[in-house]
């Protein structure tokens, strides 16, 4: 819930501050990218505590999601295309994330209450 107000907010502020949001954007995206990446990296530590299967896969793509999310927040001015293409790769690595964990909880809500 706090990530989806954090978004909520940033939207909000990049809507009414067009202005400065072409500067900001490079920073604004690699923050979330990373917020969601660390997310995904606690999330899956979880999974290890409860003896998830697939917590190694999500702590992957969480740490890989962190890796280019800093790329983006450290070269922000390296280029459209550089921040086009990591924030593709990003996304599609957090995505990838989400898909991994969504999947792995119907596994584990059909273990719990099937049996």
């Amino acid at each position: 819930m706090v990530l989806g107000l954090l978004n909520a907010g940033i939207g909000i502020f990049l809507v009414v501050h067009q202005e400065i949001s072409a500067a900001l954007l490079p920073y604004v995206v690699g923050f979330a990218i990373a917020l969601h990446s660390l997310f995904g990296l606690m999330v899956s530590f979880e999974m290890k505590d409860v003896s998830l299967q697939g917590w190694g896969d999500t702590a992957i793509f969480s740490v890989l999601g962190m890796v280019l999310a800093i790329a983006i927040i450290l070269n922000p001015l390296f280029g459209g295309l550089w921040l086009v293409l990591s924030t593709s790769f990003a996304f599609l690595t957090v995505g990838s994330w989400n898909l991994a964990f969504a999947l792995k909880l119907r596994k584990l809500n059909n273990e719990l209450f099937d049996h």
